[in-house]
């Protein structure tokens, strides 16, 4: 090539998007309950300083940039792992209070990107139906994600319609369902 910051630039866009790549699957098989998109690659290169580097160096960079995402998704799945099963353990004895302080602190979001929030609530719909659409009301900028978390088996459905009071979330959940 006649320029070698160009080409410089087009190893290191392969390699950062690469070793991205690489990462998020590794994530992926690591923690099931979560998904880490390879789209955050693109931000990635976006972001990162030195595009035309020499690739040797560039390299080192983008290695350590990788390094931290991974170790900082990686503690963070760790603490929903542990809170997730904390949770399903304790929901019987766990006071309302408690578990709204806890599930805030779990990623709200659909199964598809993680699972974990979901898990949690229908647990809660599972073994404590009144606290469920406690949660509902109390995160209603959430509920679309709550209704859909809960399966649909009979027991839990029973469960639900059981619980005294509630009757606009009652009647929102089971439209959905």
């Amino acid at each position: 090539m006649k320029d070698a910051n160009v080409a410089n630039k087009q190893l290191n866009h392969g390699y950062c998007l690469g070793r991205y790549f690489d990462m998020a699957e590794h994530l992926n098989d690591k923690f099931k309950l979560n998904h880490h998109t390879f789209r955050g690659g693109f931000s990635t290169w976006e972001t990162i300083a030195g595009k035309e580097l020499p690739h040797a160096q560039f390299r080192l960079i983008v290695n350590e940039r990788i390094k931290f995402i991974k170790d900082s998704v990686s503690m963070a799945n760790e603490r929903h792992i542990a809170l997730t099963n904390y949770l399903k353990e304790n929901l019987k004895i766990i006071d309302y209070t408690s578990l709204k302080e806890a599930i805030a602190k779990l990623p709200a979001a659909y199964a598809g990107s993680s699972k974990y929030y979901s898990i949690v609530l229908n647990e809660v719909a599972k073994q404590q139906p009144a606290y469920y659409f406690g949660l509902a009301n109390d995160f209603p900028e959430q509920r679309g994600m709550i209704f859909w978390a809960v399966d649909r088996k009979k027991e839990t459905m029973d469960g639900l319609r059981a619980v005294p009071g509630h009757e606009e979330l009652k009647k929102q959940f089971f439209s959905k369902k």
